[in-house]
């Protein structure tokens, strides 16, 4: 009891252990935020030491020729895997593998994707379609930095321009660069064709010639040309320009046995199948003309005693009289094609004979 004012005071002691509580629960707040903290400064950490800025290892290379060029993204395959060949994991389920000696399969597979996938890599595009050196050629990159989880890396792209360099001249080119002489089937019967797929511009236009292409054995030799017209056509097209080669000579060889499976191949069989077939046609159309011939010779039987005297010839009843005259005004050339009546005998100044 406080006796100064009249009231009792009380005194109030906390529950044992209740400072310790309060102690924890801060440890636990400050722990949590640390752990935040480390996270924040660990994700910029990483993001600033894996962070692959694609400008510092990114050229622009041409493929074909002067007036024909294409632009290509390149890699410097070697610099990343220095750089960065031990912070980059395989994506799952890449099967990438490095044909560049001292890269490995996960740098490899990383340049590929950001050369060649536009959703990446960005992409390169020329004002001239007929690029030349000299022309303008511009890279779209996606101008920031953006996260790669498959690679587990961060990836820069920035857009920039350049004029184009170190096109290759046509005067330097080979016409059968690319060419290959695909030839099918047995020794003897082999057929072959022109594949082009892989020639460059402006020479995959060809209309390349063979000197033969069935029945090839090993040792032919199959001259491939380039016709004239589409010599002048590259005349044409590039002021004047003419190829050094016009022509490439391919030796066959490789071609396997005869047997019954391979007498002839599917190219030669198709040749085969199209002969019968006009054959066909053809033995068809000499048919139908023959039955037009005889239903217009029964059209003659049908009709009875048709006589002309004024001209000296006859019918009478299906019969002909020999007397035809081709100087008769009302005579008509084939009137005298009758088949089997072929001694039907003509009366004319210069000649006279059996028809």
């Amino acid at each position: 009891m406080n006796e100064d004012n009249g009231y009792e005071s009380t005194v109030v002691t906390p529950p044992a252990g209740s400072g310790r509580k309060r102690n924890k629960k801060a440890l636990v707040i400050l722990l949590i935020l640390a752990a935040i903290a480390a996270c924040i400064v660990g994700y910029f950490f990483c993001r600033q030491s894996h962070t692959i800025n694609l400008n510092q290892y990114l050229t622009i290379g041409y493929e074909g020729y002067e007036g024909y060029a294409e632009p290509v993204m390149q890699l410097d395959e070697q610099a990343i895997e220095r750089d960065y060949g031990n912070k980059l994991h395989m994506p799952y389920g890449s099967t990438v593998t490095s044909d560049t000696k001292g890269v490995s399969d996960t740098v490899a597979a990383f340049c590929k994707r950001y050369t060649t996938d536009v959703t990446y890599a960005g992409y390169v595009s020329a004002d001239n379609l007929s690029l030349g050196n000299g022309d303008i050629v511009t890279y779209h990159g996606f101008d920031k930095t953006v996260h790669d989880s498959d690679f587990g890396c961060w990836v820069r792209t920035a857009s920039f321009e350049e004029r184009a360099r170190g096109i290759k001249q046509l005067n330097d080119a080979d016409p059968f660069q690319g060419l290959i002489l695909r030839v099918n089937g047995g020794n003897g019967e082999a057929v072959a064709e022109v594949d082009t797929d892989a020639v460059q511009e402006p020479f995959k236009y060809i209309d390349y010639q063979m000197s033969r292409s069935t029945y090839l054995s090993n040792g032919d030799t199959v001259r491939v040309t380039i016709p004239q017209e589409d010599l002048q056509w590259l005349a044409d097209e590039n002021h004047g320009y003419q190829p050094d080669k016009t022509f490439e000579d391919y030796t066959i060889k490789g071609l396997p046995a005869l047997t019954k499976s391979n007498t002839l191949s599917s190219a030669q069989e198709e040749y085969e199948r199209m002969k019968q077939e006009r054959e066909a046609e053809k033995a068809e159309a000499e048919k139908k003309k023959a039955e037009k011939e005889k239903a217009g010779n029964n059209s003659y039987s049908t009709e009875n005693n048709i006589s002309d005297s004024g001209n000296g010839s006859s019918y009478s009843n299906g019969t002909y009289d020999d007397d035809v005259d081709p100087d008769d005004p009302d005579y008509e050339e084939g009137d005298e094609d009758f088949g089997e009546y072929d001694d039907i005998e003509y009366y004319d100044d210069n000649w006279e004979g059996d028809y």
